[in-house]
């Protein structure tokens, strides 16, 4: 039903991330989910599969949606700011001058793009951030196929996507919390989402590290896979 990077980067995050709710789900809700609906077993049996299911498909699509609206903008400013653009720039020490002027140089030959000059860059560094974004999308297509950077990508999409929905998972912590202790109180729940609180809280505030960190791999590995072909 999906592919790689649809398991491992959207898919086990998530799974992460709703564990709180399936706490939820075994200590709390199928007790009530029993009382009104025991008259339809089978219509139990249904809710009780589907229901994690359909959370999960929203969960993936809101854990990315905060991971890139208010993560990614928070740390790497926008798209303009990101790792694969700012190695490029001729302000930037991430590669060797030489280095850089080869990349310039193949993708003029191969895609007839061609990036800002230095001078051309300090009047208007908006402009050739743009140009080399342009550069980026076609590099990408040329080596998406590529096992390492898929490896890269996938491990980046991970976290981010783990942060983002870690957001997610500390709420649903803290409903845990709050019902564990005051409308079904139980105290073996009750500890695991204080620990999945402390857990995903560490998530959060080790995120522009791990982010920025996993952000900088992928770029390194990107031009090194298109330089290699």
């Amino acid at each position: 039903m999906f592919d790689e990077y649809e398991r491992k980067a959207k898919i086990y995050p998530a799974i992460l991330i709703l564990f709180p709710f399936f706490v939820l789900q075994v200590f709390y809700l199928n007790k009530e989910v029993t009382g009104w609906l025991d008259f339809v077993g089978s219509v139990r049996a249904i809710t009780l599969i589907s229901l994690p299911l359909v959370f999960m498909y929203f969960v993936v699509s809101v854990a990315r949606l905060i991971a890139k609206a208010m993560f990614e903008n928070l740390y790497f400013k926008d798209s303009l700011h990101m790792p694969t653009t700012n190695f490029l720039l001729y302000s930037t020490r991430n590669f060797s001058s030489k280095y850089k002027a080869a990349i310039r140089s193949k993708l003029k030959k191969e895609f007839s793009v061609v990036l800002s000059s230095e001078n051309e860059e300090q009047l208007d560094e908006i402009e050739a951030r743009r140009r080399i974004i342009e550069a980026v999308s076609y590099i990408r297509n040329k080596v998406k196929h590529g096992y390492l950077l898929l490896k890269h990508n996938i491990q980046y999409g991970f976290w981010r996507n783990l942060v983002g929905g870690s957001v997610i998972g500390l709420i649903l912590s803290l409903i845990n919390l709050f019902v564990f202790y005051y409308i079904e109180p139980n105290n073996l729940p009750w500890i695991l989402s204080i620990i999945m609180c402390a857990i995903y809280s560490l998530i959060l505030l080790s995120s522009k590290w791990v982010i920025s960190y996993l952000g900088k791999l992928y770029a390194y590995r990107l031009y090194e896979e298109y330089m290699s072909q």
